[in-house]
């Protein structure tokens, strides 16, 4: 059997784009934290296109990016499938910011999606906390989703 698909065009090139722009946007930053807030905002959009779903209040992604003089902020809200789906966000959000040692969070998801076959997702945020060293915080209102990544500056 031969499947061929036709995906909703520029998805990709869009994540790009964000990416390109907040890259642009920072410029003036160290190229570490250039190069984080840029992961970051990749990480947080790409979650959101990947298991966001269009809702009555929200039917798109929508992403924020304020770089000041004190902090980089990255904020994106998608909508979500249930209540489930953002408890399991919320969750995993409250573990790393409990965490006295991330690495060993993102550590410990990578070996776990190592030793399953098929398994997939929940790196990016350990990614964002450990490797971004962003604090995150997350927040609903209904069935939208708002991820919150905040790196105060040195």
């Amino acid at each position: 059997m031969e499947l061929t698909l036709n995906l909703p065009g520029g998805m990709w090139q869009r994540i790009r784009d964000v990416r390109s722009r907040v890259s642009e946007a920072a410029a003036h930053l160290p190229a570490e934290l250039r190069a984080a807030a840029v992961m970051v905002t990749g990480e947080l959009v790409e979650n959101a296109v990947k298991y966001g779903v269009c809702v009555p209040e929200l039917d798109d992604v929508v992403v924020h990016v304020a770089i000041g003089e004190g902090a980089v902020t990255v904020e994106v809200s998608n909508g979500v499938a249930s209540q489930g789906a953002i408890d399991e966000v919320a969750a995993r959000v409250r573990r790393i910011q409990e965490s006295a040692d991330r690495e060993s969070l993102y550590v410990a998801r990578l070996e776990e999606l190592l030793r399953t076959p098929g398994a997939s997702g929940g790196l990016g945020l350990y990614r964002i906390g450990f490797e971004g060293r962003f604090e995150l915080s997350c927040g609903n209102v209904g069935r939208v989703l708002t991820v919150r990544a905040t790196r105060v500056l040195p």
